[in-house]
């Protein structure tokens, strides 16, 4: 305990209520967000401990909703796009040069169009099914794959998944039925 403020609330009927503000030890913010009734509910900002903005979005009745932006620890937005109902709709991935690499357009989770490209500016994957995407990859803003995407329908992880560290080798194999990992899992 170093005598600062960690976090700053108010309390409505035993539930977190208006504007509310945590800190890292060293006193700058760590999150500011609006609540009502005990639920994230309006502004939501996100920092890193060195205090630059890590993430800002709208929240309503404890999620996500609307526009929302990512960024890099050194200010460079990493992603930005929208939040619907039922999760994000579209999304726009950046390089930490600043370039975009990725366009995604999902409905209800399952991804409708999936664009990458890499710094040089060459598609690496450009799918687009108006029914919906079940297997397909994503990609780091290098280029390397970084996971063989499988989902159901309801846009669950599902079936046999490979992540990959951002140097292209593989990290991870395992394998979801509606979105809980179940049988083998190995680790690289």
């Amino acid at each position: 305990n170093n005598g600062k403020i960690k976090k700053q609330l108010t309390i409505k009927d035993g539930k977190t209520t208006g504007l509310t503000k945590s800190y890292f030890d060293n006193g700058k913010p760590s999150e500011v967000a609006v609540y009502a009734k005990g639920l994230y509910d309006g502004n939501f900002e996100e920092y890193y401990k060195s205090g630059g903005l890590k993430e800002k979005s709208t929240y309503s009745n404890g999620k996500h909703l609307g526009p929302y932006e990512l960024y890099y620890e050194n200010g460079k937005i990493s992603e930005k796009g929208t939040y619907g109902k039922t999760g994000k709709e579209e999304i726009f991935e950046y390089s930490e040069t600043g370039n975009l690499y990725g366009v995604l357009t999902l409905s209800d989770n399952v991804p409708l169009s999936i664009k990458y490209i890499n710094e040089e500016k060459q598609v690496l994957f450009d799918q687009e099914n108006r029914k919906g995407m079940y297997e397909y990859p994503l990609y780091f803003s290098s280029g390397n794959k970084a996971v063989d995407m499988k989902i159901s329908e309801k846009g669950f992880r599902n079936g046999k998944l490979t992540f990959y560290y951002t140097t292209g080798s593989k990290k991870e194999e395992s394998n979801y039925n509606e979105g809980n990992l179940e049988g083998k899992l190995a680790t690289y």
